[in-house]
């Protein structure tokens, strides 16, 4: 899910494409979807096309074909470089999906490490489609982290929640009761 502009975005969707392409060619089973649109798409589904049957591009989805989207997967891959919160990850997290992302930018304050998702350096390939693997190969583990990913998105980052610790803060700055 991205804005497939060229950039961090971009670079970020041919990384999970290599991955994607080295998995396949390690006889890994899967089948990616993609959600998003923008300038640097033509040249993502070209870097796409061995890949065949097992990708599909999807274009821009509305909010409300967002959850439907998400709840469809199994998991959530995406690289991430440099984000700097990483509002999918969220998302994904909230619909139960375990998340495999790269450690860097804000997305470790979002994904609990090894609990409901795997995070990997950005210079670490081989790591990275480790990471993806291990979830493509065992349902449990996959099932498990996602069950404590849609526990934390709901414990953690609950927006009402939220925003009464900030009306606190807030009001105790401005010398207010809170």
């Amino acid at each position: 899910v991205a804005e497939i502009e060229a950039g961090l975005k971009s670079r970020s969707m041919a990384m999970l494409l290599e991955s994607c392409l080295r998995l396949r060619r390690q006889g890994a089973g899967f089948f990616l979807v993609i959600a998003g649109d923008g300038p640097a798409r033509a040249r993502l589904q070209r870097q796409a096309r061995p890949l065949g049957d097992r990708v599909r591009f999807l274009g821009r989805l509305t909010g409300g074909q967002m959850r439907d989207f998400y709840s469809a997967g199994d998991l959530f891959v995406f690289p991430g470089l440099n984000e700097s919160l990483g509002m999918v990850y969220l998302e994904a997290q909230a619909c139960g999906l375990p998340v495999v992302a790269c450690d860097n930018g804000g997305v470790a304050g979002v994904v609990d490490r090894d609990r409901t998702g795997f995070l990997v350096l950005p210079d670490d390939p081989a790591g990275f489609d480790r990471a993806v693997l291990r979830l493509l190969e065992e349902p449990d583990l996959r099932r498990r982290m996602g069950e404590r990913a849609a526990s934390h998105v709901r414990q953690r980052h609950d927006l009402k929640k939220n925003y009464q610790v900030m009306s606190r803060v807030l009001a105790a700055i401005g010398g207010e009761d809170p």
